[in-house]
């Protein structure tokens, strides 16, 4: 019972909580529609584009490049006032870079979106659970973050989506109809939760 008690607690914490449900519908839709087209990048590498497996070691790391890079900015730079419009901005560039990397036809033009799509991730990785933790009081954080884990969870799904349709049309036309998909839904909760669209958040001490 205390079980179901702590999730049906948390639930109700983030449901009242505008920044955290935004912050987890925001995780749901990235997990599920942005993070499964990296299952395709080899395939995408060694067939449309012709790479070597070099090559397409190099092309996958590019997102963790640019991830790296800009979380050590956001560490030492980084301002609570707009906390949100780094997580809301890193989500829309990583969905619009996947669909640039399924329409590019050159190695040097995959590696350049890829790499600004790192910069967009570190954005949303790095303040998914800064804003989850720091905008809800002590005594909720632990089921609020577990909320957040079970919101990543739809990932495997989104890969299950993205290879059945990748089987259907192909790799590169699979992953620009979801990064297609997850934009529309993000910009439809953009506009139904105002708190997304505040740059800032309300800080719990």
């Amino acid at each position: 019972s205390h079980f179901f008690h702590s999730i049906r607690d948390g639930i109700s914490q983030a449901y009242n909580n505008k920044s955290v449900l935004g912050v987890l519908i925001f995780t749901i839709i990235l997990n599920f529609f942005g993070y499964s087209f990296i299952s395709m990048v080899p395939v995408i590498g060694a067939g449309k584009l012709a790479l070597s497996p070099v090559s397409i070691g190099i092309l996958s790391s590019m997102l963790g490049a640019g991830a790296l890079i800009n979380l050590i900015v956001l560490a030492t730079t980084a301002k609570p006032d707009f906390f949100m419009r780094y997580f809301v901005g890193g989500t829309f560039i990583v969905l619009v870079t996947i669909f640039f990397f399924a329409i590019s036809p050159l190695f040097g033009l995959a590696l350049l979106v890829l790499f600004i799509g790192g910069l967009g991730e570190a954005g949303f990785s790095s303040m998914q659970a800064t804003i989850a933790f720091t905008t809800t009081p002590p005594e909720a954080r632990s089921r609020i973050m577990g909320l957040i884990v079970v919101c990543i969870g739809f990932g495997p799904l989104g890969v299950l989506h993205t290879g059945f349709m990748a089987d259907w049309l192909g790799a590169d036309v699979a992953i620009g109809i979801i990064a297609i998909e997850g934009l529309i839904i993000a910009l439809l909760c953009l506009w139904f939760i105002p708190a997304l669209r505040r740059p800032g958040v309300r800080i719990f001490r």
